[in-house]
């Protein structure tokens, strides 16, 4: 589930203010629209209005969830009556979300007895600091009565925080489908995230990932090779992208070439690669490998330095991979948790700072690393073979501490726009040409005389561009009909099953189960 939350201008919407929101929502590839139905015991709507609201939410291809504000025994409100609203919804609808907020803070039996014995899914919205709130104790106690918990990832500074709270939790993570906003969204773009709220909803794209979920192939290997130095980390940074290929072509990285590059490098710039050197590599040494490699280009984020505020940083970061683009960035090794291991990766013992790749973004906004210098233990020993760890490796960017940084691009890319990631605009697919040639010829194949350049068309067209149906053939023209309610429609079938429905004010799609279909 994908969810985004209609804000407190909703309070005096009518239909087509609704049918409006349900666009926008499905154009930014959100599939579940939460909607206020209630605040404290003061009901917003009529009964037969929230059923027809509800409905028409359905209509649109859309989710619907109501949702309550709940003020606890605080403001003139009371938990009996906040729990007689919850039970209400429920028995309209069968599922709630639960807006529990400061009414709650420390008060963890007020929480259980709002919760405990309501029937239907519960989702209960709330604090991403619940430390800091007093609600690690509530959340424990509301585990076993909730569907989900929505954490309010609403700044960056939460987004670094709330995922380490949460974790303390047992099981708390496994029901956490954190809220963002346009200041922390990043490709929390997978499942069981969503938005706060439509008003400032972005239709943000992030650059398409692989099944890792990784901008690109990146091979496997580690900067330690026996009888040579183990201080190599930025030539072997920049040789893992030097390497790499872009997603969706075959893939079979020549490792041997890849470290003998990277010693070679190494060996220019630290005067020699033998065991014995522990030079290292300064900015100007990156600068010098990724000059030699001749298909890369670079521009540092300037404004990421040993000063600087590591949730910017990550921002920074995340909105350069957002765009496809890779970030070799220096961090000190202290600051590195791998959370598969559950523990810092460097056994031997992690000192000053260390080199690597930024490659991904995992869906609980935590980094994917390409990382030459996390092996398995073996024999303890650096100077004999060792086996690198399956990569990329999952590190919680809340205690990453970024020391430089800078963005690469590789050989398919676009010129790297400026050094502030933050600063460019969405990310924008690249038109295929050869698909919409295709779209077109099996449209134009059709029998039944269906015009091309409609309406239904362009809806079908962007449906397909995304991945959510295939090129087919219309099998009647477009005719006129109504809907459920007794509106004028234009209706018109597909060859996969699929049909079209169009209105005054724009067209839905749906699968031959009459599911809408959200893109």
């Amino acid at each position: 589930m994908r969810y985004c939350f209609c804000g407190l201008e909703s309070h005096d919407w009518k239909a087509l203010d609704f049918i409006a929101v349900c666009q926008k929502v499905k154009a930014a590839s959100y599939d579940t629209l939460v909607f206020k139905v209630a605040d404290g015991p003061n009901w917003w709507y009529s009964e037969n209005d929230m059923r027809a609201f509800y409905q028409l939410i359905m209509a649109q291809g859309l989710h619907p969830i109501p949702y309550v504000f709940n003020y606890g025994n605080t403001v003139g409100s009371s938990i009996a009556l906040e729990k007689a609203v919850a039970q209400k919804v429920l028995s309209l609808f069968g599922e709630i979300c639960l807006d529990m907020e400061s009414g709650f803070d420390g008060k963890s039996q007020d929480a259980l007895t709002l919760v405990s014995g309501l029937q239907g899914e519960i989702h209960v919205s709330t604090w991403a600091n619940i430390v800091e709130h007093q609600w690690t104790t509530n959340v424990t106690a509301l585990l076993p009565h909730v569907t989900s918990f929505w954490p309010q990832v609403y700044t960056q500074e939460l987004d670094m925080e709330w995922f380490g709270q949460w974790r303390a939790i047992p099981d708390a993570l496994s029901k956490a489908w954190p809220t963002y906003t346009s200041e922390t969204f990043a490709p929390h773009n997978g499942d069981d995230t969503g938005y706060w709220y439509e008003q400032e909803l972005l239709s943000m794209s992030n650059y398409p990932v692989n099944g890792q979920g990784l901008i690109a192939q990146f091979p496997t290997v580690t900067e330690f090779q026996p009888g040579f130095t183990e201080f190599s980390c930025g030539a072997f940074a920049t040789a893992v992208c030097v390497y790499a290929a872009q997603n969706g072509v075959p893939f079979h990285p020549n490792v041997s070439a890849l470290i003998a590059w990277a010693e070679a490098e190494y060996a220019k710039t630290a005067g020699d690669n033998g065991p014995g050197n522990t030079v290292g590599a300064s900015i100007d040494d990156m600068h010098t490998y990724l000059k030699d490699s001749g298909v890369l280009h670079w521009w540092d984020i300037d404004a990421i330095s040993s000063a600087s505020v590591q949730s910017h940083d990550i921002a920074e970061i995340k909105a350069a991979l957002q765009h496809g683009y890779p970030v070799i960035a220096t961090v000190s090794e202290q600051s590195v948790f791998d959370i598969v291991l559950a523990k810092n990766p460097y056994w031997w013992g992690p000192t000053g700072n260390h080199i690597f790749v930024y490659a991904g973004i995992a869906n609980d906004g935590n980094l994917f690393v390409i990382d030459t210098a996390n092996v398995q233990q073996g024999d303890g020993n650096l100077q004999t073979p060792k086996t690198p760890q399956i990569q990329p490796r999952w590190y919680d960017a809340s205690k990453l501490d970024n020391q430089w940084a800078t963005i690469v691009k590789m050989p398919w890319l676009p010129p790297i726009p400026n050094g502030d990631p933050l600063s460019w605009p969405p990310y924008q697919a690249p038109e295929n040409k050869n698909m919409n040639k295709q779209f077109a010829d099996v449209w134009s194949a059709n029998t039944v005389g269906a015009p091309a350049n409609t309406g239904i068309y362009n809806l079908a067209l962007t449906a397909f561009q995304n991945g959510k149906m295939s090129a087919a053939l219309p099998v009647t023209k477009e005719f006129s009909t109504v809907d459920w309610n007794g509106n004028a429609i234009l209706y018109q079938c597909f060859s996969n099953g699929f049909h079209a429905e169009w209105t005054a004010i724009g067209g839905h799609l749906y699968d031959n189960m009459n599911r809408g279909i959200v893109f």
